[in-house]
């Protein structure tokens, strides 16, 4: 974590913004090796940052491969939160097996007790046939572009970009 990381979080609460989590990209291969959860732990205390504040987050990749295998290390983990590539957001309004695999997905996920995230969201198509989906958050163009860390407060003043996202 840098301490540009540092600095970025502390302000927020200072500011009267809400605090919310940063979330940590894991990849296949630490998440299959088992070696996240030693990392994560060793970051955290050096750094001394809540475990609260982090989210966890690994790509439907990390899902593939050897199901037992896999399963295992995601139950052992604990993780919170499945981003779905944006490969496959793209698939979603152009073929019936975009929104089976998209599915799959999602009820694995779940199943798991996951959130899912739905990257490279860019059209109310695709957040349409999300919200059918189950799919409990998105990123992507259509909810926002990059932003500076300036520009930040006023997109963070609001929990929900859109009331209809929302899953109760």
């Amino acid at each position: 974590m840098t301490r540009w990381r540092r600095l970025r979080s502390a302000y927020w609460p200072h500011s009267g913004l809400p605090t919310v989590p940063v979330s940590i990209n894991v990849s296949p291969a630490l998440c299959i090796g088992g070696e996240v959860h030693w990392q994560l732990a060793r970051h955290l205390a050096h750094h001394q940052v809540s475990p609260d504040l982090i989210e966890v987050e690994i790509t439907e990749s990390a899902m593939m491969g050897n199901q037992p295998d896999v399963l295992s290390q995601l139950q052992k983990l604990k993780m919170d939160v499945l981003k779905v590539d944006r490969a496959f957001t793209n698939e979603l309004g152009n073929a019936r097996d975009g929104k089976i695999f998209f599915q799959a997905i999602v009820s694995m996920a779940h199943a798991l007790g996951m959130t899912v995230v739905a990257e490279g969201v860019e059209t109310a198509e695709q957040l349409a046939i999300l919200q059918t989906l189950s799919c409990n958050e998105v990123q992507g163009y259509y909810v926002s572009r990059p932003v500076p860390a300036n520009e930040m407060a006023r997109l963070m003043q609001r929990r929900y970009l859109f009331e209809s996202i929302m899953v109760a």
